[in-house]
């Protein structure tokens, strides 16, 4: 029955609780393979090993190295081996919610259509970069597990929204773990078939969301359906929050090479792209 709703339920992979502060870690891609290794010293848990498993080899040795892969795979099927971790019994959505400080957020891991990426009702704004896209590829078809999800939004749901309500009030959680930053991690699973039906059912009434974050997993995923030929039922695992608690933030990059524009070519070129400049104030 899920077939064509914009989310379904999956079979999560979850820590199981005595070990999931242990086993939580950051996104592959905010931290360099150093700062990585550094972060999962003397934790044999952390979910590093699988995301950014380099850190378990030679010392310099390539990220798109094939023994990282394997060494992910591997690693996942110790924790696997070892019920760190576990599957779930059946397709499940789960509440997902964030703290940190006064500011909280909460949402759902969901399985995401691929059919409505291609479609456009899933919506992407950045283009992807071949090179990450064949990383996440590889990932995902060595370890046999999507490892890292995309960020969506989607606009307010009323009656979701007090589902949510219930959810945090009423209910315990799988787990509440404190991470980095001081940010508190909960999860609840929802396995109820109804619960589950009524969830996607109403996500299905708004038919659309928003990438904020993840276009190579998402295209990564929609890849392999292809390659599989599974692009009408394929799932990408996503992240789906409401834009009314979503919080923005400054995302800075730094240019090094004008490419042979002069400072105030440069700047009108960006302008004439509709970008607003403005000088910002900073302390050396």
């Amino acid at each position: 029955m899920f077939s064509k709703m914009i989310y379904a339920p999956f079979v999560g992979i979850k820590p199981v609780e005595e070990f999931a502060g242990r086993v939580v870690a950051p996104p592959y891609d905010v931290l360099s393979s150093s700062e990585a290794k550094v972060k999962a010293k003397g934790n044999p848990y952390s979910f590093l090993h699988i995301s950014k498993a380099e850190i378990d080899l030679d010392e310099g040795i390539s990220c798109y190295d094939d023994k990282v892969y394997e060494k992910a795979r591997d690693n996942f099927n110790v924790l696997l081996e070892n019920n760190v971790i576990t599957y779930s019994n059946k397709p499940c959505f789960y509440v997902y919610q964030m703290i940190m400080g006064e500011h909280k957020q909460t949402g759902f891991a969901v399985g995401a259509s691929i059919k409505a990426y291609d479609e456009g009702r899933i919506k992407r704004h950045e283009l992807t970069r071949v090179v990450k896209e064949n990383d996440r590829v590889r990932q995902i078809r060595t370890v046999g597990a999507q490892t890292g999800p995309v960020l969506l939004i989607n606009k307010v749901i009323p009656k979701i929204k007090e589902f949510l309500k219930k959810v945090e009030c009423e209910r315990k959680p799988l787990f509440s773990v404190i991470g980095d930053y001081d940010v508190r991690h909960t999860v609840w699973e929802i396995s109820d078939d109804a619960e589950i039906e009524f969830i996607a059912k109403a996500f299905n009434e708004q038919n659309e969301a928003y990438i904020a974050d993840g276009h190579h997993r998402s295209a990564a995923a929609t890849r392999l359906a292809n390659e599989d030929g599974n692009v009408e039922n394929g799932r990408f695992l996503a992240m789906a929050f409401f834009e009314d608690e979503m919080k923005i933030w400054d995302y800075n990059r730094v240019v090094f090479d004008l490419n042979g524009n002069s400072v105030d070519e440069f700047m009108n070129k960006v302008k004439d792209e509709g970008f607003e400049l403005k000088e910002a104030d900073y302390h050396k």
